[in-house]
């Protein structure tokens, strides 16, 4: 199994644009390769704190190659380059 979790930090912290990004990212869970998603606002006030998290797991490597390729996920990426998001990312393998 492959766990994919990003962390995205916002341009600005406003409830309506978290929300919103929430959402999209919660539509990745349509794509066939995806075996589990979770969204998660964050709430923590620490300074090193990211907005949100995302946790997608997928049966194995080429299954999470497929996603990363995937129209709708393109899609999704696009639209979160296009407010300037900073993510960070970790892959591994269970």
């Amino acid at each position: 199994m492959i766990k994919h979790i990003v962390f995205f930090k916002l341009p600005s912290n406003n409830k309506t644009m978290l929300q919103t990004v929430a959402h999209k990212l919660k539509t990745l869970d349509a794509i066939p390769y995806v075996k589990s998603l979770e969204v998660g606002i964050n709430f923590s006030k620490e300074q090193r704190a990211y907005d949100i998290s995302m946790i997608t797991s997928f049966e194995n490597k080429k299954d999470f190659h497929c996603y990363e390729v995937d129209i709708e996920h393109k899609k999704v990426v696009d639209y979160l380059k296009s407010l300037d998001i900073l993510s960070k990312v970790v892959d591994y393998e269970i």
